[in-house]
């Protein structure tokens, strides 16, 4: 029998398998009843604290406020113990008792299987039969959970004001969370004065830079201090640990709402009290210009206390970044850089004559405005240009030196640059003669007579000036005002007259187009640096196209009529000659770089474009003799050739395309006829620079014969293959015709240069340069040449050039090749059409 039980016992243990979720079960159900017991006294709680937060309770009387506070605690004191003595520990019949709720057991099988066989005991076949009843209700609770809790608050409080004052709550912290602290200690402790609470001051401090600083408003934190409600103090403010860092002559702004009469700011040793702006509000300005202690005081308690520490501006620095040079056009160069601890507002060079050999300076000063990169620029480096070859001190010993200017007006100086200001070298012996004639009246203003006499006898020989009938009466006119009109009033104008005279006779109109075009840049710049509207820009704008366009048609025009003047052009294939629409590409990126607003970017692409002009108009090569001017006409041969090639290379590629059926026969064909046409005016090319001593048809190392070899054994192969209809196997033949053309004209013109050493009257100068915009095997232009980058993708240096041009032949190679897959074929596509 003992046996027995011990058994039952360990058969009554074996399914308690559920006791981990029996006591979840059970600390469930204490949450449910600390919730539904808390939750009364929480609202009430959280309703307070929105109220304290939100400065409601403050602003009653005493007595009401303490009966508030007294409501408060005694609802939220009676509400907690109701809750708290209903609170019980469940057993564990109520723990299995729930779970078999929460899983929705029924006939309470956890019960079951910690009852005993009643009868029976004893009985084999009874025994077994409760066994396996046993067995299967424990099989039956296997997965029971134990559920979560389910205070059931809802529906209690079917109105959900537990939910209005949590809320409340948490709008009232993140609102007043800087001054919670103060606003709750004011909430508990009601002031019995016997009337209402009096508002306390609010206090707003906010420090304005100078505008010319660009630097953002200070608003300093009020620390919480002075007066109270009805008259009482807290502590108070303490100054803050770091000091208020402001530029000096900064305006501080204080405004105080519900202010007493008497509030003060204190800086320094200074006060200055609050002047009234309303019934309840008053506001005060105070400049800072030195370090100080600044307070609000009201009634002699602070309010607020900071320490301002004002920085002083320092005046700009200015200096040449380069000695003051003339370019190859005689324009003067004014390289500078300057700063400035808030930014830069002039910049001008200063210009004195020197006498005596420099010891003596002249007391006559000519200002030249220099353009800043950006407007308050706080460290600027620029180079600008300044024609003052028409200035009275042309060719004259000057002194020049820079100076800057600030914001707050303060004006620094470097030191000064002697130089000769550059004049220009006039070739026609009659406008030599008359910008001698006009430089005396400089040098020697006290013998105007004998100058006027000069220009008349300069006059009367007009067929030393063409019998030009504008000469004529701009001389007589300038001899009868030097004889006849008293005083200096004249000189100025007779200057003017006689230079635009000598300007006439050397280049006729370019020199006077060249003139407005500089003066359109600068007018330009100008805008630029101050900011002007929109509307003055694209004005502006349109002159400077306008001046433009007149100078280079003049120039063109003058090339014409002086074929002496046109140029030898050294052959570099990865080189083009500036055109106007390189020209016309650039103003256009100018004036959409305007528009869009960037005119940082607009000020520093017209400084380029400037400096390319003046590369312009120093760009004419010196004389040329015969032999020297076929040479050029041979390399523009050589170019147009590369051009056709090219031409044909990209109809093959696109004739080569997978399209429906085969290529177009009648295409091929005739692209084969057009590069036998190349090949005869190449063997054409080659016969006549034989006959110019050239000798191309030798082979030696760097020589252009070999080259051109290789070129017309590869056109040789792209007919055969159009004539095959093939144009895809005639891509890559063309390619490599291309380059070998390219490395034949640098082989010609080393030996151009090789005769010229020698004498043999090529006439090419060596220390020549000619203007050209120097583009990557991409098509893109290099920025090294002329300082404009109009390129998306920077290129850094040589190597990566020579890389794309290994991967632009690579590209060609492959896209001649059938047999690789599709889609390859399609990308290769692609990227030779992006570039």
């Amino acid at each position: 029998m003992a046996r027995r039980s011990e058994q039952d016992r360990s058969e009554n243990a074996k399914p308690l398998r559920y006791g981990g979720k029996l006591l979840i079960a059970r600390a469930s159900m204490v949450w449910e009843q600390i919730w539904r017991g808390l939750w009364p006294a929480l609202s009430v709680v959280a309703l307070f604290l929105a109220l304290a937060l939100f400065g409601v309770l403050p602003l009653l009387p005493g007595w009401l406020h303490a009966i508030a506070l007294a409501a408060f605690l005694g609802g939220a004191a009676f509400l907690l113990w109701n809750g708290v003595r209903r609170i019980s520990l469940p057993d564990a019949d109520a723990g299995r008792r729930r779970l078999e709720r929460v899983n929705a057991l029924p006939h309470r099988p956890l019960q079951t299987l910690r009852d005993n066989l009643a009868e029976g005991l004893g009985d084999a076949d009874a025994e077994a039969l409760w066994r396996e009843h046993r067995r299967r209700v424990a099989e039956s609770t296997r997965d029971i959970r134990a559920g979560l809790p389910s205070p059931e608050v809802a529906a209690r409080d079917p109105m959900a004001l537990r939910f209005a004052a949590a809320l409340l709550a948490v709008v009232a912290v993140s609102v007043a969370w800087p001054d919670a602290g103060k606003r709750l200690r004011e909430a508990v402790t009601p002031a019995f004065s016997g009337g209402a609470a009096v508002p306390r001051p609010a206090l707003e401090v906010w420090i304005t830079p100078p505008d010319y600083t660009g630097e953002a408003p200070v608003f300093p934190r009020v620390p919480a201090a002075g007066t109270e409600r009805d008259g009482s103090e807290t502590e108070p403010a303490t100054a803050a640990a770091a000091p208020i860092r402001v530029p000096a002559g900064s305006l501080l702004t204080a405004r105080l709402a519900n202010a007493p009469g008497n509030a003060e700011l204190v800086l320094g040793v200074t006060r200055k009290a609050f002047e009234r702006v309303d019934a309840g509000n008053a506001s005060v300005e105070v400049p800072i210009e030195v370090s100080s202690r600044l307070a609000v005081e009201i009634d002699g308690d602070v309010l607020a206390d900071w320490r301002i520490e004002a920085i002083p501006d320092r005046p700009p620095t200015i200096a040449f970044a380069k000695p003051p040079q003339a370019t190859e056009r005689k324009a003067l160069m004014l390289v500078y850089k300057s700063e400035d601890d808030y930014g830069l507002e002039r910049v001008r060079a200063e210009i004195r004559r020197t006498y005596e050999r420099g010891t003596v300076m002249g007391k006559e000063v000519e200002t030249i405005d220099l353009a800043l990169p950006r407007p308050g620029a706080k460290a600027a480096e620029a180079a600008s240009y300044h024609d003052l070859t028409p200035h009275r001190w042309a060719g004259l010993p000057v002194a020049i030196r820079l100076a800057a200017r600030d914001g707050a007006g303060q004006t620094a100086t470097g030191e000064d640059a002697r130089i000769t200001l550059p004049e220009r070298t006039f070739r026609h012996p009659v406008a030599r003669q008359i910008v001698e004639q006009r430089k005396r009246l400089t040098t020697e203003p006290e013998r105007r007579e004998a100058i006027a006499q000069a220009l008349r006898a300069i006059a009367l020989h007009p067929a030393a000036y063409q019998d030009r009938i504008v000469t004529f009466l701009a001389l007589t006119a300038a001899h009868r005002r030097l004889a006849h009109e008293p005083g200096d009033g004249a000189l100025d104008s007779v200057r003017d007259l006689l230079w635009d005279t000598a300007l006439g006779i050397e280049d006729g109109e370019v020199s006077i187009a060249e003139r407005e075009l500089r003066r359109a840049q600068q007018n330009l710049m100008e805008a630029l640096a101050r900011n002007a509207p929109d509307e003055e820009l694209e004005r502006l704008m349109d002159e400077l196209q306008r001046a433009m366009d007149r100078f280079l048609s003049e120039l063109a025009r003058q090339m014409q009529n002086r074929p002496d003047r046109q140029q030898a052009l050294p052959f570099d294939p990865s080189q083009r000659l500036l055109e106007s629409t390189d020209l016309q590409r650039v103003m256009d990126q100018i004036r959409d770089l305007m528009r869009s607003g960037a005119r940082d970017a607009a000020r520093q692409m017209l400084a380029a474009l400037q400096n390319l002009l003046e590369n312009l108009r120093a760009g004419r090569a010196p004389q040329m003799s015969p032999p020297g001017q076929a040479g050029s006409e041979a390399l523009r041969q050589l170019r147009e050739l590369i051009e056709r090639q090219k031409a044909l290379m990209d109809r093959s590629f696109r004739q080569a395309q997978p399209r429906s059926g085969r290529p177009d026969s009648r295409s091929s064909q005739q692209g084969a006829a057009s590069q036998r046409d190349i090949r005869e005016a190449l063997r054409r090319l080659r016969e006549a620079l034989r006959r110019m001593g050239m000798q191309p048809g030798q082979g030696r190392q760097g020589a252009p014969g070999r080259a051109f070899d290789e070129a017309e054994r590869n056109m040789g192969d792209s007919a055969n293959a159009l004539d095959r209809n093939a144009p895809g196997e005639s891509v890559g033949p063309q390619g490599r015709a291309i380059d070998a053309l390219q490395r034949a004209g640098r082989g010609i013109v080393q030996q151009m240069m090789q005769q010229a050493d020698q004498g043999t009257g090529i006439g090419l100068n060596r220390e020549f340069r000619p203007l050209q915009l120097r583009r990557d095997p991409l098509g893109r232009f290099m920025p090294n040449e002329l300082g404009i980058d109009t390129r998306d993708v920077d290129i850094p240096d040589e190597s990566a050039v020579e890389r794309a041009q290994k991967i632009l032949e690579e590209l060609r190679h492959r896209a001649g090749q059938r047999h690789r897959p599709q889609p390859e074929l399609d990308y290769i596509d692609r990227l030779l059409r992006r570039f």
